[in-house]
Parts: C-alpha cells; sequence; structure tokens
C-alpha cells in the first residue's frame, strides 16, 4: 500500500494502546505484528510511537488511574481526522456527546481530543499538523479497517453521520444483521455493526481495529503463543479471513488477512 500521506477528514487516522501493562504487552505485539516501540519520555507522559521500520502504526500509553480515573483501561482507540478539533467537540457534545479529554496541542504533531458518543463509545479526534495519522494502511502490521460495535445501531449511525463528513453505505449481510458503512467521495473508511445479538450486556458500545496480517492462522498461533487469547475462532469472510484476539491485558482488536493476497 502506498504511504498514507493525505489528510482525509472525517476518516479514522491514528489508533492507540492504553494497557495496565505496556511492558509487559511489547513482546507480544512485536512478535505478532514485528513492532517496535519508542517511547517519546517524560514530556509526553511516556506516550510510544508504535512503529513498522520508519512508518508509524499507532501509540500506546500506560494506565494510570491519577490521570484516566480508578477504572483499569486495556482497550484500543480509533481517532478521526478533523480540520478543527474544537469545531468536533463542539459538534460531538450538540449531538449528545460527552468530553472525554478536551482538545489538547501535541507538540508540532497536531490537536487531540476525546469523547464520547451519544451511546457512549468512546472515540478520538486528530487535527493534523506535522503528523497526517499511521504512515501506512492495508498491510501486515497496520490498520486495515474499523468498526463500531453497537447494540444501539441507529442512534449510532445517527450519530456518526451528523458529526463527520460522511455518506452512508449499505454492507451486504445475512437477514436479521445490519451494517453501515461510513463512506467519503464514494469510498468506505469504517463500518456500524448491529452487535445486539452477539455483545453482552455488560461490554459498552465500542470502535475495534481489523489488523492486517499476512496469515490469519499463523497470527492465531502467534498470538496465543505468547500470551493472547483467541475470543472470535478464525472464520472467512467476504473481504478476507478474520478472528477476535486479546492481548495479554485484555485489549481487543480483529487480526484479518487481506483477501487480495
Amino acid at each position: 500500500m502506498p504511504k498514507n500521506d493525505q489528510i482525509i477528514y472525517g476518516a479514522p487516522c491514528w489508533v492507540d494502546l492504553t494497557n495496565t501493562d505496556i511492558e509487559g504487552t511489547k513482546s507480544f505485539y512485536n512478535a505478532l505484528f514485528g513492532w517496535d516501540f519508542a517511547d517519546m519520555g517524560e514530556d509526553f507522559g511516556h506516550y510510544n510511537i508504535i512503529t513498522i521500520g520508519e512508518d508509524a502504526v499507532g501509540g500506546a500509553m500506560q494506565y494510570s488511574p491519577e490521570f484516566m480515573g480508578p477504572n483499569p483501561i486495556n482497550a484500543w482507540s480509533v481517532y478521526f481526522s478533523a480540520p478543527s478539533a474544537e469545531e468536533a467537540v463542539a459538534s460531538a457534545v450538540a449531538h449528545g456527546g460527552t468530553v472525554m479529554a478536551p482538545p489538547m496541542q501535541v507538540a508540532e504533531q497536531g490537536t487531540n481530543a476525546v469523547v464520547f458518543d451519544a451511546t457512549g463509545a468512546e472515540y478520538g479526534i486528530w487535527q493534523p499538523d506535522q503528523r497526517v495519522g499511521f504512515d501506512r494502511w492495508g498491510e501486515h502490521g497496520f490498520p486495515g479497517w474499523f468498526e463500531m460495535q453497537t447494540r444501539d445501531f441507529d442512534a449510532s449511525v445517527a450519530y456518526y453521520s451528523s458529526v463527520l463528513p460522511v455518506e452512508l453505505g449499505d454492507e451486504p449481510m445475512p437477514e436479521g444483521m445490519s451494517y453501515k458503512t461510513l463512506n467519503i467521495n464514494g469510498q468506505p473508511h469504517a463500518g456500524i455493526y448491529d452487535a445486539t445479538t452477539v455483545m453482552p450486556e455488560s461490554v459498552p458500545n465500542y470502535w475495534t481495529i481489523y489488523f492486517i496480517v499476512n496469515d490469519t492462522d499463523t497470527a492465531v498461533a502467534i498470538a496465543q503463543a505468547h500470551g493472547g487469547t483467541l475470543v472470535m475462532p478464525a472464520m472467512d469472510s467476504p473481504h478476507g479471513r478474520m478472528a477476535g484476539l486479546t492481548d495479554p491485558a485484555g485489549a481487543f482488536f480483529f487480526v484479518i488477512n487481506d483477501d487480495e493476497s
């Protein structure tokens, strides 16, 4: 895939991991995806940039009860590109969202913010400056797709079609299941899945990431050998063979092979 150097407002552009044991999970992700982690130092709260070679995949940070509240967090987050973080936050609030972290400039890289949507799902906003986002997508170890898992399908669709500059698309699904894609200039960039029948009531609505792997079954075996847990067994889909995993600390994500590989 080419370098991801084009700003597409409204599209996912960055991912990061909040984890109760970042140091302990680095070896897991290195074995699975070939990731390296660069600690940005105390001035940046020891935020890590995840890389493959010279290309950035996303970020990772250690959970801190002092700054993040008393409930431990082990989860991946998705950030959407916006021309103005301030305006994106204002739009989120106007459509029923709430602010978790107000806009904050990150050196010369850009400005970020974190909000909860109208159904309680958390997502990030990124106003790019020097950093557009992840450097590549759609190849091994990089993000390939982003999906809202929701029990409030209609509310989620209404919210994101209001706060993001997207058009809605229909994804063919088996009878009784619903899926909408979030399209920009005719191209799908993320999806919203009606997970009512499969998601436990105790799990809040959330965004998840599909990371591309060369071979899904091999990736599952590597993940399990390094302390990961298989949550959704490997299965074939129209877009590739996929599986759901958690890292050793419990953060959930999908792996999927490129169906053209």
